[in-house]
C-alpha cells in the first residue's frame, strides 16, 4: 500500500476520512456521467418523431458519445496520470454539463450531434481519473473491489436514467429534463473542485508519501509511458474482452432495450423502464461481489472472468432462442437481472490491465482498456440500429418506426456472437493473482531473449 499512512491512530483516521471524501465526490461525477450516457434512450422515440429521424440516425446520434469517449481513454489516461484527477474531473464535469444543457435546447440535428460530441468529452476522463484516485489512496489489494464499487455507482446513474428520468420527461418534457442534467453537472464540478485532490501530499497530509507508481510517473516521459503499455501484448486481452462485452449491453440498453419492450411486448413506457431497472440491479449486486472475491477470496482475475464471461454467452442466446427472441415477460426480469450481473466481469478488465502494467501507467493502461468497451459501443449502437432498419417493414405507430421481432432477433444474433468472442478473448487475459506482475513479465521476456 502507499506509505501515506500516519503513525497515530489520529493521522489514520484523516486519512480514511479524506480519502473516502474524495472518492465519493469523483463517484458523484461518474454517477453523472453514466446518466448522461444512458439518457437519450428513455426519451428516444419524442426525439425521433420531432426531429423526424430513423433509429440509424439515433443510433448514431447515441454513439456519438461513444466514439469521442473511445477516442479520448488514451488522453484521459496521461491526462489522470500527468495533470490529475482533481482538474480533470472538474473540466470534464463542466463540458458535459453545457453539453446536456444544449442538449435540451436544440433546434436542429447538428445541434443534437454537437451536443452529445460536448457530452461524451466531458464524461469521458472522469472514469479513468477514478479509478487514478483509488491507485493513489487505497492499497492494491483494494482496487477491484473498489472498481466494483464505482460500477455500482454507474448502475446508479444507469438506474437514474430509467424509470425517474421517464417520470421526469412524463412530467417535464425532455428538454427542460436534460438541462437540469446540465445544472447538476454544474454543481458537482465545484464540489470537484473544492474536494479533490490528486494525492496525500496535496491534502496536506504531510505523513502521507506517493505510492511508487506515482513517483514514477512525474520522471517519466509521456511517450515512454505510451509505449510500455501499447507495446505490451498483455494490455490487450482485456482491451476485447471488454469491448466484446460491455459494447453489447451498452447497445442494448442505449438504443434496443425500450424499442424492444415496448413494441414487441407491448409494454408502456414507465413498465419498460421498469423492467430495464432489473439488469442495472443484477450489475448493481454483482459489481462489488466480483472485485471482492477476486480481491479477498479467490486472489485471481482470469477464472472469474471466464465463469462470468460464459454466463453472458449463454444468456444471449437464451434472448435469441427463447419463443423466437420474445421470451415470456414474466422471464425478462430474470434474464435482465442475469444479464446484468454476468456483464460485469468488466469489473475485473481494469485490473488485468493495470496489473500487467508498468505501475507508472495506470491512467494510461486502465485508460487503454478501458477504450476496448467504449469502441465496442461506439460500433454496436449504430449498426443495431441500422439492422432495426434494415428489418423495419414501413410501418409507423404515432409516427415511430414499428419494428417486426425478426429484426429485434437479427439485433441479438449480432450480440450472441459478440458475446463467443468476448469469452474467447477472455480465454488469453494473463493470471495476475491480484498483484502487478509487471516486472516479473519484463524479466521472464528478457531471460528468454
Amino acid at each position: 500500500m502507499l506509505a501515506l499512512w500516519s503513525k497515530n491512530a489520529a493521522g489514520r483516521e484523516i486519512v480514511m476520512m479524506r480519502r473516502h471524501l474524495i472518492f465519493s465526490v469523483a463517484g458523484l461525477a461518474f454517477f453523472l456521467a453514466v446518466s448522461h450516457r444512458s439518457a437519450p434512450i428513455i426519451a428516444a422515440d419524442q426525439i425521433m418523431r420531432e426531429f423526424a429521424i430513423t433509429s440509424t440516425v439515433f443510433g448514431y446520434l447515441v454513439a456519438t458519445y461513444f466514439f469521442i469517449y473511445a477516442a479520448m481513454q488514451v488522453p484521459s489516461g496521461v491526462l489522470a496520470d500527468y495533470l490529475g484527477p482533481r482538474a480533470t474531473v472538474t473540466a470534464g464535469t463542466v463540458l458535459a454539463g453545457f453539453g446536456s444543457v444544449l442538449l435540451g435546447q436544440s433546434g436542429n440535428l447538428q445541434e443534437l450531434f454537437l451536443s452529445r460530441f460536448l457530452i461524451g468529452l466531458g464524461c469521458s476522463v472522469i472514469f479513468i481519473s477514478t479509478l487514478r484516485l483509488v491507485a493513489c489512496w487505497y492499497s492494491a489489494r483494494e482496487f477491484a473491489t473498489l472498481s466494483g464499487v464505482i460500477t455500482i455507482i454507474g448502475s446508479l446513474g444507469a438506474m437514474a436514467a430509467t424509470y425517474p428520468l421517464a417520470r421526469l420527461v412524463e412530467r417535464c418534457g425532455w428538454r427542460v429534463s436534460f438541462e437540469l442534467i446540465g445544472l447538476g453537472s454544474f454543481f458537482v464540478a465545484v464540489l470537484s473542485w473544492l474536494l479533490i485532490r490528486n494525492r496525500p501530499l496535496e491534502a496536506d497530509l504531510s505523513s502521507g508519501g506517493t505510492s511508487s507508481g506515482e513517483a514514477a510517473t512525474a520522471g517519466m516521459r509521456i511517450s515512454r509511458a505510451l509505449k510500455l503499455t501499447l507495446a505490451n501484448r498483455y494490455t490487450w486481452p482485456p482491451f476485447f474482452a471488454m469491448m466484446l462485452t460491455f459494447g453489447p449491453t451498452a447497445a442494448f440498453t442505449g438504443v434496443i432495450s425500450m424499442p424492444y419492450l415496448m413494441q414487441v411486448h407491448a409494454l408502456p413506457r414507465e413498465q419498460a423502464a421498469s423492467i430495464l431497472l432489473a439488469l442495472t440491479a443484477g450489475s448493481t449486486i454483482s459489481a462489488p461481489l466480483v472485485g471482492y472475491l477476486s480481491d479477498k477470496v479467490l486472489k485471481k482475475r482470469k477464472s472469474p472472468y471466464l465463469v462470468l464471461s460464459a454466463l453472458y454467452f449463454c444468456t444471449w442466446l437464451v434472448f435469441l432462442l427463447w419463443g423466437g427472441s420474445k421470451p415470456p415477460r414474466e422471464a425478462l426480469y430474470g434474464l435482465l437481472f442475469v444479464l446484468g450481473f454476468s456483464s460485469n466481469s468488466i469489473v475485473l478488465a481494469w485490473s488485468c490491465a493495470k496489473e500487467v502494467n508498468h505501475p507508472a501507467v495506470t491512467g494510461i493502461a486502465t485508460g487503454t482498456v478501458n477504450g476496448g468497451g467504449m469502441m465496442g459501443v461506439a460500433f454496436l449502437q449504430p449498426l443495431s440500429g441500422h439492422l432495426l432498419d434494415r428489418g423495419w417493414q414501413g410501418t409507423l405507430q404515432n409516427g415511430v418506426p414499428l419494428y417486426p421481432l425478426s429484426a429485434f432477433r437479427t439485433v441479438f444474433s449480432l450480440f450472441a456472437l459478440a458475446a463467443a468472442l468476448g469469452l474467447l478473448a477472455a480465454a488469453f487475459i494473463k493470471e495476475t493473482c491480484a498483484n502487478n506482475i509487471y516486472h516479473k513479465i519484463t524479466t521472464h521476456r528478457q531471460e528468454i531473449i
